[in-house]
């Protein structure tokens, strides 16, 4: 129920006093109806407000709600006092009515200001847990950036109000834990969300162990959302037993289906290989191609690569006994360690300390031997200083193992190199392909180099020669030999590929009847040979997608300026445009 006095309409209710004014009201009494407002949702709870008459020059109110008692109040005290010094329609009146108006605007835009500000300090707070989350820091570390910001902004600012509304931002690690929290779940929903409007996704899969013996199943994700390609870190699932394929399957399928995800919509599945990811009857892939028949498996390519580069039994020992080498002089000692960096310091070495070997980062190998060699000569002279029986046999073996030890650095460099290239954001498989053929190629050309007795690749090695080749000349020969036959091993099946590849990535000259279409319905059952034949052709008669097709990447050229009237008959056969698409993933 609600009354006016005096141009005043004001109500009382649970949250505080709801007031408005209404210029139409000459001091009149109007008795009002009671309201009820109703939620957002069907069903949700009526709200009622308590109503109470206020008068607005007076500012008195009456205990209970009735018009008698109102009437009563209006023309007794109010007439008495207010009605004559204020009489309806003067100036004063007027006066005293913008008074208690600017009295009540101050009140309400002084509430409006304190919750402006809590809202701003709140978003400040998001923002930088979001910035530390991002840079992988920890939650304590959010006060020493708000005591960063309040050193700061007293120094570039007079204005104190800067310094005071950095100080109530709430950066404790609670907060910045909550607050982390937070942001997690609206990304992930917000992920979750954009997965589930996707036409199709691919998902990657990886199992490791943590330091705390606790094995994590990392999952990622590729699709396209309608504008561009999206690569997003999807979960980490805790495998707290054992690590079998059903074990896998069941941590991926619960997630799955907790999220909503669509199996259906799942074209591929990349793993690491691993026996429970790929084996036959019970790995993981088997158990997804079961709830999706047309799912396409890959083994990343990274990965293969760096199983190529497993060294022979002999080559094996070497680095075996450099990394005992390295952590010899490293942490047999703390003593030790810090009279090797001195004198490394006091040569004027290229480096300070030697790298230790990490056997789970693919690089690490290959680092590991060019520091090694870069300060092979300070070791040795180091090794000789300390007179010990262990050190010796470490001298030892620098001196007797020197040209396998250069071997090692070139090929491993040449390695790493494959590896930095097959890394990185927005690659196809296609250019990954490639480069991994071209290594292949690039594994001839080495074999044909050291049995030549040139070594232009090999300058390591070329370095320690003497006039007759080392007795080990005929091991290496047999290694590079045998990488060469892993490489083309373990990528025999992207071979088989290369004609779909060359219309991914030519789609102009690559004729629409050559064996590319059985190449593609072969990898996707749903396609369809001569409608993509059809379409081929189709294409190919556009001389604008011709011209952009030399303006922008493939994934672009693919994804946003070939029209679905060139692709139609792919969007009933498994789009396979869309398959081109997940060739471009984590492989």
């Amino acid at each position: 129920m609600n009354y006016s006095a005096h141009g005043w309409i004001c109500q009382q209710g649970d949250s505080g006093v709801r007031a408005s004014w209404d210029p139409g009201h000459k001091g009149a009494l109007d008795r009002g109806t009671q309201t009820a407002d109703r939620g957002p949702q069907s069903g949700s709870p009526r709200r009622f407000w308590r109503t109470a008459t206020v008068f607005c020059v007076s500012q008195q109110s009456v205990s209970v709600i009735k018009s008698g008692n109102v009437k009563r109040n209006l023309e007794t005290k109010h007439a008495e006092y207010y009605i004559v010094n204020y009489p309806p329609k003067s100036e004063l009146h007027s006066h005293k009515i913008d008074a208690r108006k600017s009295s009540l605007v101050a009140s309400s835009s002084l509430m409006m200001k304190a919750t402006t500000t809590q809202s701003n300090v709140t978003e400040a707070s998001l923002s930088i847990v979001w910035v530390l989350g991002r840079h992988k820091k920890a939650f304590t570390d959010a006060e020493v950036v708000k005591e960063c910001m309040m050193s700061a902004s007293s120094v570039l600012f007079s204005d104190k109000k800067c310094v005071e509304l950095i100080q109530q931002i709430p950066l404790s690690d609670s907060t910045a834990s909550r607050r982390a929290d937070d942001l997690s779940d609206n990304v992930g929903g917000q992920l979750i969300s954009d997965l589930k409007q996707a036409e199709l996704f691919a998902l990657v899969c990886d199992e490791s162990t943590d330091k705390t013996d606790m094995s994590q199943l990392c999952v990622f994700t590729r699709f396209f959302d309608g504008h561009n390609f999206v690569d997003e870190f999807l979960t980490l699932l805790p495998l707290a037993k054992q690590t079998r394929g059903e074990d896998v399957f069941s941590a991926l399928s619960q997630f799955m289906h907790a999220a909503g995800l669509d199996v259906t919509k799942m074209v591929s599945l990349t793993t690491d290989g691993a026996p429970a990811m790929t084996s036959k009857d019970r790995g993981l892939v088997t158990r997804m191609k079961a709830l999706q028949t047309n799912l396409v498996a890959y083994h990343c390519i990274i990965h293969q690569s760096a199983l190529c580069s497993k060294l022979c039994d002999e080559l094996a020992e070497v680095m075996s006994t450099l990394v005992k080498l390295v952590n010899f002089l490293r942490c047999n000692s703390t003593l030790q360690h810090r009279l090797f960096r001195s004198f490394l310091e006091e040569m004027s070495a290229e480096f300070g300390d030697l790298l230790l070997h990490n056997d789970v980062r693919w690089l690490s190998k290959g680092r590991v031997l060019e520091r090694f060699w870069n300060l092979r000569e300070d070791v040795a002279d180091f090794l000789q200083s300390l007179n010990t029986k262990k050190a010796a046999e470490f001298l030892t073996f620098i001196q007797d193992k020197v040209a396998l030890l250069a071997f090692l650095v070139d090929i491993m460099g040449h390695i790493n190199t494959l590896n930095l290239s097959l890394q990185g954001a927005d690659k196809t498989v296609v250019e990954l392909q490639e480069k991994c053929c071209a290594f292949e190629t690039k594994l001839s050309v080495f074999i044909n180099d050291l049995e030549g007795g040139k070594m232009l690749h090999f300058p390591n090695l070329k370095s320690c020669m003497t006039a007759d080749p080392p007795a080990c000349f005929q091991l290496i020969s047999t290694f590079l030999h045998h990488l060469k036959v892993e490489f083309d091993e373990r990528f025999k099946d992207f071979r088989k590929l290369k004609p779909v590849f060359l219309f991914v990535a030519e789609p102009f000259i690559v004729q629409p009847d050559s064996e590319w279409t059985s190449v593609a319905a072969s990898i996707f059952p749903n396609s369809n040979p001569s409608l993509l034949k059809m379409e081929a052709a189709d294409l190919q008669a556009s001389h604008v997608l011709k011209a952009k097709l030399n303006e922008v990447d493939i994934t672009i050229f693919w994804s946003k300026f070939v029209p679905d009237s060139h692709l139609s008959c792919c969007k009933e056969t498994g789009d396979f445009r869309a398959h081109y698409v997940w060739f471009n993933i984590f492989l």
